[in-house]
């Protein structure tokens, strides 16, 4: 699977009137690419197309297209001499101006043993030091994905991949492109402790393009330009507590956000169904966002010694997770006409106290 779909996976000299990219076609057994490019005026265009693998192995070419008309060619028939092998990258230039251009390639593994998916090629005015590509998974029931990366600039290219998940830059690597070539390479290779739903940011020291690949079991593909950005994420680690006042835990309560640490004091009294010995003081719930927190210490108690006070749903040493939230509930006993003073707390490592809330209770 791995090689088969390595095997899927520039700038120029001068940039002329029409300048374009075509970051990854492909011409093997597992996929068949197809270039196309659009003159969309009357007089003809003369261009140049050069393929370039990323072992430096590249052949030019040179095609006529009439007015008002496209040229449609399959990379075996455009570049004979390359032949099968791994997918490379194409340059368009001509004299003409305003030419547009696509590329197609076919998955053959598919039942129909022809799986298309079609993109369309990037202008060099769209490259940039730091790219996102919104979407690699590493599924677990098959499949894969892969960026693809184009060097425009003058010099090999230091690219370093960041990888988000869940919150977190949940991993990062980094690699080297040659000037002029592209970069290919399966994400669970570029990420082999991750799995699950990514997206991706190359950084560069270079002006980069790029396009995102994605497999199913089958290996038929589709594929997206990655976007140039400004910036890396900034994420600021955080622990967030939301509150509800709901009897019970379900998807129809409305959460609050509480600002932590949360520091809170409040008196009721309450009546209480016969035969219930256990009373709810609402539900709270830790959220993470950039960092994981560990739960350090858990206490619950009626500081007057009249009833029975507990948190429950979250324990000592658990730890609260960018995507994987902790819910706990305050719980007490009956007071049977006393004033209890209930006082529940959470720690958690680093942090220190983040919950404290204290409670007057008078119930029957």
């Amino acid at each position: 699977m791995r090689v088969a779909l390595l095997y899927f996976m520039v700038s120029t000299v001068c940039w002329g009137q029409s300048d374009l990219i075509y970051p990854w076609v492909t011409n093997n057994t597992q996929f068949r690419g197809s270039v196309i490019v659009v003159n969309p005026h009357a007089t003809q265009a003369e261009v140049t197309l050069t393929a370039r693998r990323a072992d430096g192995s590249s052949e030019q070419v040179q095609v006529s297209i009439a007015g008002f008309n496209h040229f449609v060619e399959t990379t075996a028939e455009l570049f004979p001499t390359l032949g099968d092998g791994p997918g490379y990258m194409v340059e368009l230039q001509s004299d003409a101006s305003d030419l547009q251009g696509a590329f197609v390639i076919r998955g053959t593994a598919s039942p129909t043993g022809s799986s298309p998916a079609q993109a369309n090629v990037v202008s060099p005015d769209q490259a940039a030091p730091i790219i996102m590509f919104n979407f690699l998974p590493v599924p677990d029931d098959g499949g894969n994905s892969a960026p693809v990366i184009v060097n425009l600039g003058p010099t090999t290219a230091t690219v370093t991949l960041h990888a988000y998940q869940n919150g977190l830059e949940a991993s990062v690597t980094q690699v080297f492109v040659p000037s002029k070539h592209p970069f290919a390479a399966v994400t669970s290779e570029l990420f082999p402790d991750l799995q699950g739903d990514l997206y991706v940011i190359a950084s560069s020291d270079q002006p980069i393009v790029g396009m995102a690949f994605i497999f199913n079991a089958l290996t038929e593909p589709s594929m997206s330009n990655a976007i140039a950005i400004e910036g890396l994420p900034v994420i600021r680690p955080m622990l967030s507590l939301h509150v509800t006042e709901c009897p019970e835990l379900n998807a129809s309560c409305q959460w609050d956000s509480a600002p932590v640490p949360y520091v809170r004091t409040t008196s009721s009294t309450v009546g209480v169904a016969a035969g219930v010995s256990t009373i709810g003081h609402g539900h709270f719930r830790f959220s993470a966002t950039g960092s994981s927190y560990r739960i350090s210490r858990i206490a619950a108690e009626d500081e007057a010694g009249i009833t029975t006070a507990e948190i429950t749903g979250i324990e000592v040493g658990q730890l609260v997770q960018p995507g994987n939230p902790a819910t706990f509930t305050l719980l007490s006993g009956r007071t049977n006409g006393e004033l209890a003073k209930l006082r529940y707390i959470v720690e958690v490592a680093t942090l220190g106290k983040v919950f404290d809330f204290k409670i007057n209770l008078r119930s029957n």
